[in-house]
């Protein structure tokens, strides 16, 4: 399997689990605004998939991605991204 596709299903992956949050991390004040995206399902050119997730939670899940990718990386004795 090539690095891209390891890739792709890793992020595929992570894309479509539920955010892993705590009550205590989820807040409801304005200070943290529910922001929606929206992103292409994988395998489909048409199909798109709308995500909503408040902002501190999209903050800590492209942080999980950016932690994965690196360990993948290192795990292939590459350099890290950054």
């Amino acid at each position: 399997m090539s690095f891209v596709t390891a890739f792709i299903l890793l992020a595929s992956s992570a894309a479509n689990a539920p955010p892993a949050t705590s009550p205590a991390t989820q807040s409801t004040d304005k200070s943290d605004p529910m922001v929606c995206e929206s992103s292409e399902e994988l395998g489909s050119r048409l199909k798109k998939r709308k995500v909503c997730m408040r902002r501190s939670e999209w903050r800590a899940q492209r942080q999980e991605d950016a932690q994965m990718i690196n360990r993948t990386q290192v795990q292939r004795g590459l350099e890290p991204a950054g």
